[in-house]
């Protein structure tokens, strides 16, 4: 997917500085080519919240973007449970007592 950068590079001049926007803009091409042959929404998803994640760590553009990402790959709290609902695909919160 995207390259893993030991520690982020602070850009010297605008031309560092271009060339860094240039990676990003890679980077989040990548993103999409990855993200659309997933086979399902929630995998795209998955990589959408994972790369961009990743990328915060080295491009403060996407810090903000990412976090609204994050509920995707947070995991689910083992006290709530989706369970399916009527006919209608209706799903209704089930809180399940810790033992």
């Amino acid at each position: 997917m995207c390259r893993t950068f030991s520690q982020p590079i602070t850009p010297q001049s605008s031309e560092d500085l271009l060339a860094r926007k240039a990676e990003l803009c890679d980077e989040l091409l990548v993103l999409l080519k990855e993200a659309g042959v997933r086979g399902s929404p929630q995998d795209a998803c998955l990589v959408i919240a994972g790369v961009l994640d990743n990328l915060a760590n080295y491009h403060d553009d996407v810090a903000s973007l990412a976090a609204q990402w994050r509920p995707f790959i947070e995991p689910e709290p083992p006290a709530l449970r989706l369970i399916k609902g009527d006919n209608h695909g209706s799903a209704h919160a089930e809180i399940i007592p810790r033992d």
